[in-house]
């Protein structure tokens, strides 16, 4: 995902996703910067970096506890400080949310009242979430 003139990528640092490698486009240097780094231990998964709302979002996934998607934003690109916004329950998923990890893959920029795809790890299942009235409009499979 490109934000401020760099490519960001996650990097795998231990079980989650933890750290973000960048590319500066202008400089031509790679850097590492903080990823949202209060993922929990217990996150199955971890999602692409996605940009919403002019700064980037990264998702976790927790197939194994209550199915609970957790998005945070990048608040400030210096500090590389991430904020935990929004806690998508995945049941609306069905059975499915249970077996496999999901993460955001697109989110409306409509500043926190839009719409998020949530895509499954293997890329086969789909589900639409409201952020605003926190309510599942539709899933299905491809």
């Amino acid at each position: 995902m490109t934000l401020c003139d760099c490519l960001h990528w996650n990097v795998l640092t231990g079980e989650v996703f933890r750290t973000v490698l960048v590319f500066d486009t202008a400089a031509e240097e790679f850097r590492t910067m903080r990823g949202s780094c209060d993922y929990s231990q217990d996150a199955d998964w971890t999602g692409q970096l996605i940009g919403v709302q002019g700064t980037m979002a990264a998702s976790s996934y927790d197939a194994d506890g209550d199915g609970v998607l957790a998005l945070w934003l990048l608040r400030d690109y210096d500090e590389e400080a991430w904020e935990y916004v929004y806690r998508v329950a995945a049941r609306f998923l069905g059975d499915v949310a249970r077996t496999m990890g999901f993460f955001v893959a697109h989110m409306s920029d409509d500043s926190g009242g839009g719409d998020a795809l949530l895509r499954s790890s293997q890329g086969h299942r789909y589900g639409v979430y409201n952020l605003k009235t926190q309510e599942g409009r539709g899933s299905g499979r491809r």
